[in-house]
This record gives C-alpha cells, structure tokens and sequence, in this order.
C-alpha cells in the first residue's frame, strides 16, 4: 500500500494488447522480485513459477491462509464458551481473556455479507454441537472439521452416528 502497488496483487494484468501493458508488466517484474526477495527461500522457490504478483498472492493466500482454518475456530469457541470471570478483576476478565479471543474469532471470522454470516452461523451449530460430544468421540472432531468446508449440521451428525454406531455385519 505504501508504494501504491496493491493492484498487482489484488488484480489481473491487462491484456497484451491494451495499452499500458508493458509499463504493467514492468512494474509486475520489479513487485514480483520484492515479494521474492522478502521470503523464505524454500518458500519463494515454491512461488517462483508465477508471472504476476497476483498469481504469487494468490498461491500464498491458498497455502496458508487461516481462513478455512475451522480446528482453530473450533478451539475458539469451545475456550469462548469455558472461560469465566472465576473470580478475577472484571476487567482483568474482559481484555486478558474474552477480548483477545473475540478479536482472534474476528480475524477467522470477519463481518461481510449476509451469506458468509449465514454460514457463520452454520459452522458455529457444528462446532457447537462437536463441542458438547462425549470424549470418546472428540477424536473425531478433527476429521469432520479438516475439509476446506464445514459440512451441515445433519451431516456431522450421520458422520458421527456411522463411527459410534457401525453396522454390524
């Protein structure tokens, strides 16, 4: 942002025939060498086939991005739902432990649309209803969370009932 150069991470290139191009794919040459120059050299020899910075950010954002991440989401709503005052200064309680968990669930959980708050919500029942299983079958939380989408609450359940409840042959 400070060199004004976000739109070669956030957008395509022109096409090779309109104008500007060049001048573009010039600019693209020196953001893509800054990006490689301020990794990680294992990580940079994964993004090195890129020829726009947009396609390096994009790779990058895919691998590792938290923003599937629903174990931690999980986690943070099971510690969200554990946590209490127990005694503490209320304001020790309010910024040393439930602030800092609502603005981690925040950053994997941003406010948007009305659609990804419906899905919020849906991953919230299913994280909510994982939480409340016996310990026999918490191991299993993780399997059903390790997708890139959380499934419905129904099939978590069906997920869940085929391993407690196997038929028997």
């Amino acid at each position: 942002m400070g060199k004004k150069k976000l739109k070669f991470l956030n957008f395509d290139p022109p096409a090779p025939d309109a104008n500007g191009y060049e001048d573009w794919m010039q600019e693209n040459a020196m953001i893509l060498i800054w990006l490689w120059n301020n990794m990680e050299p294992e990580i940079a020899a994964n993004v090195m086939f890129h020829n726009t910075a947009k396609g390096v950010g994009d790779d990058l954002k895919d691998t590792y991005s938290q923003d599937k991440n629903m174990n931690r989401v999980y986690d943070l709503y099971d510690k969200m739902f554990d946590i209490g005052q127990s005694g503490k200064p209320l304001h020790d309680y309010y910024y040393s432990t439930f602030k800092g968990l609502a603005e981690e669930l925040n950053v994997f959980q941003p406010l948007t649309n009305i659609d990804k708050l419906k899905a919020q919500r849906y991953e919230f029942l299913v994280s909510k209803f994982l939480a409340g299983l016996d310990p026999d079958l918490q191991k299993i939380k993780g399997h059903i969370l390790a997708g890139d989408t959380v499934p419905s609450l129904t099939d978590a359940f069906s997920r869940l009932q085929r391993v407690a409840y196997p038929m028997q042959h």
